[in-house]
């Protein structure tokens, strides 16, 4: 008595196996997408933080770039872009300001600073018009939907990120 036995995978166990393969591969996709999201965040906050303490070291250094003691040095938030300038006031057009373009995901919420300036004060250092009432903004990703809030203190130091 001889048997006909075939070798190989039923039909329904061909769909379950690809069914599992999409379900699993749908479920890391997403995950990577939020990762991905989070981290170009977490970096976009990270180069701000620097450009800010780079501010603050010029203003307590009290020198520029053409050598000229005692000045001011700021930040300036607009919706997509911030502009690092020296000055107490910030000007548009100034010579010397940089202007910093945010990812187009990214935009600033909730600026509560002073004119939209965080200014500091030449060889101290510390916040020119602090207000405890003024001292924030956010960072939005407009995609995700996660937001990092930038804090600061009179001295200028970041108490909350």
């Amino acid at each position: 008595m001889t048997r006909n036995v075939q070798k190989g995978f039923t039909i329904i166990e061909l769909v379950v196996v690809v069914v599992l393969f999409i379900t699993i591969s749908a479920f890391v996709t997403t995950n990577l997408i939020g990762a991905q999201h989070s981290a170009s965040l977490s970096t976009a906050m990270s180069i701000l933080v620097a450009d800010i303490k780079n501010q603050q070291s010029l203003a307590l250094t009290g020198k520029n770039s053409l050598g000229s003691n005692g000045n001011y040095f700021g930040v300036h938030f607009d919706t997509n872009s911030y502009t690092l300038f020296s000055g107490s006031v910030y000007n548009p057009s100034g010579s010397n300001n940089q202007t910093i373009n945010l990812d187009p995901e990214f935009q600033f919420t909730n600026i509560t600073l002073t004119n939209d300036n965080l200014i500091f004060i030449p060889l101290n250092g510390e916040v020119y018009g602090y207000s405890s009432n003024t001292n924030s903004v956010e960072l939005l990703d407009t995609v995700s939907n996660q937001q990092k809030i930038l804090q600061f203190n009179y001295l200028g130091v970041i108490t909350n990120d």
